[in-house]
């Protein structure tokens, strides 16, 4: 069992964590959900609003060990951390943005990623807005019950594309979903598509 989990910012390509950050999103993710890696290793580096996050589990295991002129074994404890997933987000003004957020597979169905998203939602005041796929498929409403269930609201009277990551791929039909009220869809949803769009995405909403 997993005794505690945190998360912690990766700032280098030279971080010894970060090849598991690029793993992570090529097998959690489609091509055209992320962005070139050769952009990320710059965004991770260079921009300050980024977040590139490592999911970290710590176990601590209950061990023995026989020692010399010991008639019983001694117990002592050992700590394993191991990498679990990991979360990017975006630091904006009046929201955070949440790029990607992913559970490997070896650690799903236990409760970790519920674990990792209500303590990141309890670190901030701010509201937290991110993108899901349309509810067009089992695992896309599985993923849309997850976030709502964490306290996510859809915001689905409003029409949201995904701009491609790459000039060859398509934009991609996605809703935005969020969690705090002081976002309100009727009054904000241009405001902050305008944003992600032009911060994530770098494409001016007027015109793509």
């Amino acid at each position: 069992m997993t005794e505690s989990i945190y998360l912690e910012r990766i700032t280098s390509q030279a971080d010894s964590r970060y090849d598991f950050v690029e793993k992570t999103l090529e097998e959690c993710f489609p091509r055209n959900e992320y962005r070139d890696m050769e952009q990320l290793r710059r965004f991770v580096a260079e921009k300050e609003a980024f977040h590139c996050q490592v999911i970290i589990g710590k176990n601590v295991l209950h061990c023995h060990a026989v020692m010399k002129g010991k008639k019983e074994p001694v117990p002592f404890y050992h700590e394993v951390e191991t990498l679990i997933g990991i979360l990017t987000y975006w630091d904006f003004q009046d929201f955070l943005y949440v790029e990607h957020f992913a559970i490997n597979a070896p650690h799903r169905q236990k409760g970790l990623g519920s674990r990792v998203l209500r303590d990141f939602l309890a670190s901030t005041t701010r509201p937290v807005v991110l993108e899901a796929e349309m509810p067009t498929t089992d695992i896309a409403r599985r993923r849309i019950g997850f976030y709502q269930r964490n306290g996510f609201e859809a915001w689905t009277n409003s029409v949201y594309f995904q701009p491609p990551y790459r000039p060859e791929d398509q934009p991609l039909r996605m809703q935005l979903m969020v969690h705090g009220t002081e976002l309100q869809e009727a009054r904000d949803f241009e405001t902050v598509t305008e944003v992600i769009h032009r911060e994530v995405y770098d494409v001016d909403s007027e015109r793509g």
